[in-house]
């Protein structure tokens, strides 16, 4: 079965995509496509700024960006959780490889003299 035309729907999502952020937004519109060259990072920030953008706008907006961002940021969020845990084991290693390395120039320092 074949629909007669466009839905409500559709013209609904070309109005919402034409519909304009507020002025403190410097004229963005939402679901605005981020460079491809962009940092990790930036596509992280990006993706928490269309989540916050999108929940007060409500309706399609806050649904669509609950179902595509949410659980993308939680794992996000679980990564660097993870990493900073990580490099809080890591900073003992770190000091002690620095005491060791400073033995090292010492004794580098001690052979120099003695030549």
């Amino acid at each position: 079965m074949q629909l007669a035309g466009p839905s409500r729907c559709d013209h609904r999502l070309r109005r919402l995509r034409r519909r304009r952020l507020p002025a403190a937004n410097a004229g963005l519109t939402l679901g605005e496509v981020i460079r491809e060259a962009a940092a990790d990072a930036d596509f992280i920030a990006a993706a928490q700024t269309t989540l916050d953008r999108a929940t007060p706008e409500g309706g399609i907006w806050k649904l669509l960006a609950a179902a595509k961002l949410a659980n993308l940021l939680a794992v996000s969020k679980l990564i660097d959780a993870k990493i900073a845990d990580a490099r809080e084991d890591l900073n003992p290693l770190l000091a002690q490889i620095a005491v060791v390395d400073g033995a090292a120039d010492d004794l580098l320092v001690q052979g120099k003299n003695l030549i």
